[in-house]
C-alpha cells in the first residue's frame, strides 16, 4: 500500500514562474513604446546621392534618330567631367535621359557647374532640343523650337 506523498507535485517550469515573466514581458513592452516615441526623427542622415540626371525633350523625333544625335553627343560631351563613375542613358521617342554617377568623396556643387555647361554646349547644337537638368529642376535650355 503507498502513502500519499506530502510533496507538492513539480509542474512546467513556466507555469512555476509565469508572474515574473509576464511582468518582465509588459514591462519591455512599455519601455520601448516609450523610446519610440521619445527617438527623434532625424536619427537618420540625410543622403544626397551623387547622381546628375540631364533629361532632354525633342518633340517625336524617332528613337534612332534620337539616340545618334542627341544621346550618344550628350554621353560623349559629359564624360570628360572630373569624378564620373558611370553614365546610363534611356531614349524613346523623343526624349531621352542620361544619368551621371560620381564617387561619393567628389564635392558636387564645384562638380555640378560641369554637366550643366557641356550640356547646354551640346544642346545649342541641336536647336530643336529642350534641355532640362533635373538635379537643378530651375536650369532648363529651350534650343529655339
Amino acid at each position: 500500500m503507498t502513502t500519499p506523498s506530502s510533496k507538492p507535485e513539480k509542474g512546467f517550469w513556466l507555469n512555476r514562474v509565469n508572474t515574473p515573466i509576464l511582468f518582465f514581458f509588459i514591462a519591455l513592452t512599455l519601455a520601448g513604446a516609450y523610446a519610440a516615441f521619445q527617438v527623434p526623427i532625424s536619427v537618420f542622415p540625410d543622403t544626397n546621392f551623387p547622381r546628375v540626371v540631364i533629361g532632354v525633350d525633342n518633340g517625336v523625333m524617332p528613337v534612332e534618330q534620337m539616340q545618334v544625335t542627341i544621346t550618344k553627343p550628350i554621353e560623349d560631351a559629359v564624360n570628360s567631367v572630373p569624378g564620373l563613375r558611370t553614365v546610363r542613358s534611356t531614349t524613346s521617342r523623343g526624349s531621352a535621359e542620361v544619368s551621371l554617377f560620381f564617387d561619393w568623396n567628389v564635392d558636387m556643387f564645384h562638380t555640378l557647374q560641369g554637366p550643366a555647361d557641356i550640356a547646354a554646349d551640346s544642346a545649342h547644337h541641336h536647336q530643336s532640343a529642350d534641355l532640362c537638368y533635373v538635379s537643378d529642376p530651375g536650369l532648363c535650355i529651350d534650343g529655339g523650337r
